[in-house]
């Protein structure tokens, strides 16, 4: 999160979400796992591509939005790729 220096866990409550953007992030979980798994795993283009491709398909998913402006803040690691 903005302002932050050390990890914090997003959590999400997808109950609360209108149904269109309930469907959308059903549609791109697949995606959206594997970003994350490379996230964790410091593969941090692949990480920002994916979760870059989620927002494309799904605008209104704000947990993805928070993870690629978390690499968009950090432009070094992307462009050393």
């Amino acid at each position: 999160m903005k302002g932050k220096s050390d990890l914090v866990t997003i959590y999400e409550v997808f109950e609360a979400d209108a149904p269109e953007v309930k469907e959308g992030k059903l549609a791109t979980l697949p995606v959206f796992l594997e970003a994350l798994y490379n996230y964790a795993a410091a593969k941090h283009q692949e990480a920002a591509e994916l979760f870059a491709d989620c927002v494309r398909k799904n605008p209104q998913d704000k947990v993805a939005q928070s993870y690629l402006q978390r690499y968009q803040e950090m432009p070094l690691i992307l462009s050393q790729s």
